[in-house]
Formats: C-alpha cells, sequence, structure tokens
C-alpha cells in the first residue's frame, strides 16, 4: 500500500473488508454498464437478439443494490456483504448469463461466509468455489461459453496463490508453477503495506490474463462462435467486470479512492454521496421490475382511513430526444415529489420509471407525459386492496386476532394461502399474446421474452401471485429457461415446462386441465408443447455466415429450433418455404401470429398464400403484438 495507514476498506494487514468487496462490486457494475451495448453486439446470430450484455448488467445491478443495504450495518464483514450480494443477483438473475453469473457468485458467497475480511488465499478459493457452483447448477455445461472462462481464471489466480498445488476442482494442476513471488513473499510477512498491494495485484493480473486467453479460444470450442467470428459474449462481460474490479482494486491500493480508517464511509461504502449508481441511475433499471406492489409498502395493521395519499401510481415514459439530451434526474424527482409520497425515479437512458402514492394520479401523469411518451401505466387503489386485505383476514378461520390459518411456507413469505389447487404463469411478450394466454384460462402473465428476459424475482413474484398449491411456469424463450428454474426453486418448488417458444407455450397452455392431477397436467402439458413446430421470422440485423448459409442483411429468416430453414427478400415466399418443410401428412392447422414491424401487405397475402399452397391444413391468424419477431407461424 501506499500509506502504512490501514484503511476502511482494508485490515491492517490488507485483508480486503466488506466495504472494500462493495467496491469492487460497484465499480464491476459500473464498467459493465459502459460496455453493456458492445457485448450485446457480441451475437452468433445475425438477428436482432442481442442483450448478453443488458442482461449481466441488470443482474449485477440487484446484486450491488443488496450489497449496499448490507453494508449500511456497523462492522458488516466481507461474508455479508457477498451473501447479500449473491442473494440480488440470484432472485435478480436474467436470461442464461445472469443465471451462470447468480451461480458464479452463490459458490463465491459460501466460501466466505462468515469471515470478516479476505485474504488473497481466500478470495482465490471463493472464485473457484463459484466456478464448481455455476458447473454443478448447469444440466449440460457447454464449453466455450462463459463457464469456460470462469474455470480457467479462477484456476491461474488459485495457482498463483498456491503456486500449482491444486487444480480448480481440488485435482492436481495440468501446468504446475511457482506461487506468485508477491503473494508468497505477502503470506510471509503477514500481508502488509505494499506486499499486500502486490499481492493483491498479482491475483487480478493471474484472473485477467488466463480470462482473456480462455475468451479468445471460445470460438474453438464453439462452431457457432467460429461462424459468426465473435467470442463468446457472456465471457466477456465477466472480464469487464473483472477489469471494473481490478482498477478499482488499483486506485484503492494507491489511496485515491479508499477512505482512511475511522473516518465515516457514505452510504453503498464506495466513494458515491448516496445510495445511487453514477449519473443517477438505478440499482436496476426501469425494465427491471424493481418496485414492490403497493401493498408492500404499507405495514400490515393499516387502515384505509389512514392513506393521506390512496393511489400507488407507476409510470415508464421514453423521454423526448430533446429532453433526454439534457435531462436533470434531481430536478424531475423535486417535481414530481408535491405529489405525493413514497416517491421512486430510476432514470436508465432515455427511459424513466416513477413509482408516488397520490392522491391525483390523473396530475402525475399529465406531468409525466409532458417529458415524453408514455410506455406504461399501472395505478392501483390501495385503500381497496387494504379492504380486501382486511376481509380476508376477518373471514379466515380463527378471526381478525389469529389470521389466516396457512401454510408454513406462506406464513413465513407473508402471502396469503392457496386460493386453487392448480395455475399457470406464462412469460410473454405482446399486448396480443398477453390476451390470448389470459383467454386459455393463464393466472399470471409475466412481461418478457427475446431481448427483455425478465429477472428470476419477478418469475417468483408471479409464482407467488398465482396463490396456488401447484404453479407450471410456462418461459417460452430458451433464454428464459434457466431464469424460470431458478425461480421454481426459489419460490419453492413450482413446475417449469421448458417451453422454448410462445407458440409452444400456447400448446402447453391448452393441454391443461384442472380436473387432471398435477403429474398428469406436467405431462399433457410437455407432450403438447413438444408437439408445435414453431417457426419465427425477423430481418437479419448484419452480414453473417450461419449454419453455413451466406446471410445478407435486410434478408428474412425463418428459425426453427434455432436453426435456419429459409431466407429471402420476400416475407410469404420465405414463410411458403419453411413451411414446406414442416407441413406433413399429420400436419392440421397453421396458425400465423402477427407482430410489431410486419409490412402491411403480408397481413393481406400470406393466408391465402398458405391456404392455396397446402389446401388441407386450416390456416388461423391472430396478432399477437409480440417485438423482434414480426411473424410466427405455429404447425399443429
Amino acid at each position: 500500500m501506499a500509506s502504512s495507514q490501514p484503511t476502511s476498506l482494508w485490515t491492517a494487514s490488507g485483508a480486503l473488508t466488506g466495504a472494500g468487496l462493495l467496491t469492487l462490486l460497484e465499480a464491476g457494475l459500473d464498467r459493465l454498464r459502459t460496455k453493456k451495448a458492445a457485448i450485446d453486439r457480441l451475437n452468433v446470430f445475425p438477428v436482432p437478439d442481442g442483450d448478453t450484455g443488458t442482461n449481466m448488467a441488470l443482474t449485477m445491478a440487484e446484486g450491488v443494490a443488496a450489497a449496499r443495504e448490507a453494508a449500511r450495518v456497523p462492522g458488516a464483514g466481507v461474508g455479508a456483504v457477498a451473501k447479500a450480494f449473491s442473494r440480488g443477483v440470484l432472485m435478480g438473475a436474467r436470461g442464461n448469463s445472469g443465471v451462470i453469473l447468480s451461480q458464479l457468485f452463490r459458490g463465491f458467497a459460501e466460501r466466505l461466509a462468515g469471515s470478516e475480511a479476505a485474504d488473497v488465499r481466500a478470495f482465490a478459493e471463493a472464485l473457484e468455489a463459484g466456478v464448481k457452483t455455476a458447473y454443478a447448477a448447469v444440466m449440460k455445461p457447454v464449453e466455450g461459453t462463459i463457464l469456460t472462462v470462469a474455470r480457467e481464471a479462477a484456476r491461474s489466480a488459485r495457482q498463483a496463490v498456491d503456486g500449482g498445488r491444486t487444480g480448480p476442482f481440488g485435482r492436481p494442476a495440468a501446468r504446475p508453477r511457482t506461487a506468485h513471488p508477491a503473494i508468497a513473499e505477502a503470506e510471509a510477512l503477514g500481508a502488509a503495506n505494499a506486499e499486500a498491494q502486490a499481492a493483491w495485484t498479482a491475483l487480478f493480473a493471474a484472473w485477467l490474463e488466463a480470462a482473456r486467453e480462455a475468451l479468445a479460444k471460445t470460438p474453438e470450442l464453439l462452431p457457432t462462435l467460429r461462424a459468426a467470428g465473435v467470442v463468446d459474449a457472456g465471457g466477456s462481460g465477466l472480464i469487464v467486470i473483472f477489469e471494473g474490479m481490478a482498477e478499482a482494486l488499483a486506485g484503492g491500493l494507491e489511496g485515491g479512492a479508499f477512505v482512511p480508517a475511522g473516518a465515516s464511509v457514505p452510504a453503498g461504502a464506495s466513494g458515491h454521496a448516496d445510495d445511487r449508481p453514477p449519473e443517477g441511475r438505478p440499482a436496476a433499471g426501469p425494465e427491471a421490475e424493481a418496485f414492490l406492489g403497493p401493498e408492500d409498502h404499507l405495514p400490515p395493521d393499516t387502515r384505509p382511513e389512514e392513506l393521506r395519499y390512496g393511489y400507488c401510481t407507476e409510470v415508464i415514459v421514453r423521454l423526448e430526444p430533446n429532453r433526454a439530451s439534457a435531462f436533470d434526474l434531481e430536478a424531475f424527482r423535486e417535481a414530481v415529489s408535491r405529489f405525493g409520497d413514497s416517491l421512486l425515479v430510476a432514470a436508465d437512458d432515455d427511459l424513466v420509471k416513477v413509482h408516488v402514492h397520490s392522491e391525483t394520479p390523473g396530475a402525475v401523469l399529465d406531468f409525466v407525459q409532458g417529458y415524453g411518451e408514455l410506455v406504461k401505466i399501472k395505478i392501483d387503489n390501495m385503500r381497496e386492496q387494504i379492504r380486501r386485505r382486511l376481509a380476508r383476514v376477518t373471514a379466515a378461520p380463527g378471526g381478525p386476532e389469529a389470521g389466516p390459518a396457512a401454510p408454513a411456507n406462506h406464513a413465513r413469505e407473508g402471502t396469503a394461502p392457496p386460493a386453487k389447487a392448480q395455475a399457470i404463469v406464462a412469460v410473454v411478450a405482446g399486448e396480443g399474446f398477453r390476451r390470448i394466454f389470459k383467454s386459455l384460462g393463464v393466472d399470471v402473465v409475466v412481461e418478457g421474452g427475446q431481448t427483455m428476459n425478465p429477472s428470476a424475482e419477478a418469475i417468483v413474484r408471479a409464482i407467488r401471485a398465482a396463490r396456488a398449491e401447484t404453479v407450471f411456469v410456462l418461459p417460452n424463450n430458451k433464454n428464459v429457461v434457466l431464469a424460470a428454474e431458478q425461480a421454481a426453486g426459489l419460490s419453492g418448488g413450482a413446475v417449469v415446462v421448458p417451453t422454448t417458444s410462445v407458440a409452444a407455450g400456447l400448446a402447453a397452455a391448452l393441454a391443461f386441465h384442472p380436473a387432471a392431477t398435477p403429474e398428469e397436467n406436467a405431462a399433457r402439458m410437455q407432450k403438447a408443447a413438444e408437439a408445435v413446430r414453431a417457426i419465427e421470422f425477423t430481418r437479419a440485423v448484419r452480414d453473417a455466415v450461419y449454419d453455413g448459409e451466406s446471410i445478407r442483411e435486410g434478408e428474412w429468416l425463418a428459425l426453427s429450433g434455432g436453426a435456419l430453414v429459409a431466407r429471402g427478400e420476400d416475407l410469404v415466399k420465405v414463410a411458403l418455404s419453411a413451411l414446406r418443410e414442416a407441413v406433413d401428412d399429420e400436419a392440421s392447422v397453421v396458425t400465423a401470429y402477427f407482430g410489431a414491424g410486419l409490412p402491411a401487405d403480408v397481413r393481406d397475402r400470406l393466408p391465402a398464400a398458405i391456404r392455396q399452397a397446402f389446401p388441407d391444413v386450416d390456416v388461423e391468424t391472430h396478432d399477437g403484438g409480440q417485438p423482434v419477431y414480426p411473424l410466427i407461424l405455429a404447425v399443429e
């Protein structure tokens, strides 16, 4: 260290404290936010579905928000901060990359559990424990992904500490090497001062060097990466996080960013003046469903007449370009505060989300609309909700004093007891699809899908809101399946039917029968989902080689199960070509779901063209309103 005086982020012997870990995590998130768009563009498919960087940033943001709360507790150790961060990323995980990231930090936190501080050896062991947990969590680990990068980096960090005595899972290392001299010397001298600086710097240098080498080799392990000429996006995101951590580490060790021992540490212990990340951004962006429902904001004994402001008002506004460039978050927050209390304002790029308890929700909407387009509106009458809650309690066995007789798990979670035996939760994008799923009896719809993966926490909340003994979850997207499975575990055992397309999800919902047993329904829904052949259509966002085909930007692509089945300039011709591969003698119905961005003439031309080409099948059309894929065809 630059000074012999210890800091509040380091112990006197150079071990990392809870505040120190938070500083590194915040720096990792800050850097990830600046690079997320570039990571999104590392998309092996020439379709507009690159969202790895966004998913990882939103996942990290939830973890940092939880870690900040833990760091507020005086004397919070590194174990407590790591545990809170792990819980945050676990609940906030979005997409496959976010789920794997959450598992890496879950194992990391378990190794540091109960620790007041972590030296370089404990930190390296925690990184390795995280890799082991992540591999165990994935049913079929794929090499050439974030898992490979994390494993090789953790192996190198551990070898830098112990001289190569063990590999990543306790096996002998493939290439034994001598412990980094700085680390060996730091351990021998008690890891104090300059020796500690060298030790920590060497640890992160070893991790990053190995991670970058592993990332460069990912195209050799995954043909899809090699064909697209890119490296793995998840692995890139992980490296960006650690680059941010390493930069903060270097600045802190030089005394430029750390707070001297005995000085007061700002909220968040990160050098920020308050709980908000840099640039006034929220712990999670407006895309993240971070705000609680209105009843969650109120003490359980609140009476309707006690509320000064009775309407929980939430709105997302997309700022007009001239407003976005000069948007003042603090001035906006101050202006909205006059409408009520319980105010939360979050901003991210051109989106602003407002949550406020108000007596005049219309006035809130009028004011906010002056800044741009209203994207989403939600208004709840909290007085009426309280009346219903009191009615449920009064009607429950035992009366209001005893409260409702709920199973232990529901009482612990603070939710109402099951209202029905079985229910369905579906992840859906598009207002038309939302209506269709609801018409089929789906109890709770979670907004999300391609490029807008919901968090595990959002799915957990939906599972609990369904209030059923058995809840079936339809993820309806391959990049949501892992988050759904994580949510199922967190909620106590919902059943995930791993639908990878919205068409398969609809078939599964149709197969559900309330009179059947949960086991029967699970089998029925799975079988129905597998019987559907879904074809999704979108335009290529760049020139690329995919499945051996040279694709030009702007071409229409037909994808089925991730495979390219047809392409061309005319969408109707591309659709007919794709259907020739999917329609067989057993096919009876072709359903077309029209989404955003569909050329107007296709709505008129396509149904007739399908009937002419396939006279033995019925043709149905629906407005799905889905983004990304202007047309989806389902063959049943």
